[in-house]
């Protein structure tokens, strides 16, 4: 006679064949997570720190922002380096003009080669980089003479928040017009 309060037990296979589809860089195809993507569909989850690099490392926006960070900490050394070093006898003005052509100079490689990864001649991609650097500069002479002269705000901090709002209106114009292809 069978016991029907306890359920009667399957035997199960001890191991299952499956075919590895993972491909080689360390990512597991969409559509085979239920992650909600049909298969197909391009957004491959990361299996790995390896492969979360990788996918990071691929994404123009993510080394816009490293190589902007960059770009940021560069100006703002120039910048904060040069006024403290003239002890304000330098107009904040010409200061900003001065680290905005270095800073133009020193980024330049870094957003040709690892932001937008472009090629072709230097001199022409140079001149359309430095008109959106030339709007970064007319950004710092509308807003810092407003945060100073009319906000009371002191020159350094006025510079870190025109740093910080900056980048987002760069991104666009560097792009769509100085690095189209």
């Amino acid at each position: 006679m069978t016991d029907l309060r306890r359920p009667a037990t399957v035997p199960v296979q001890d191991t299952v064949p499956v075919q590895n589809t993972a491909p080689v860089d360390g990512t597991v195809p969409a559509g085979n997570l239920g992650d909600g993507t049909a298969p197909g569909e391009n957004s491959a989850r990361p299996r790995s720190l390896v492969g979360l690099v990788k996918a990071l490392a691929a994404d123009r926006r993510i080394r816009y922002i490293i190589v902007g960070g960059i770009s940021s900490v560069v100006y703002y050394g120039i910048f904060s380096g040069g006024w403290l070093f003239s002890k304000g006898h330098i107009p904040y003005l010409v200061m900003a003009v001065i680290a905005n052509f270095l800073n133009g100079m020193l980024t330049y490689p870094l957003y040709r080669r690892f932001v937008f990864r472009t090629t072709g001649p230097w001199v022409p991609g140079f001149l359309r980089f430095y008109v959106v650097c030339l709007w970064a500069l007319g950004f710092s002479f509308v807003g810092l003479p407003l945060l100073i002269e009319l906000g009371h705000v002191p020159v350094l901090l006025a510079q870190a928040i025109i740093i910080v709002v900056s980048p987002i209106i760069n991104y666009q114009m560097s792009k769509y017009w100085a690095f189209r292809r």
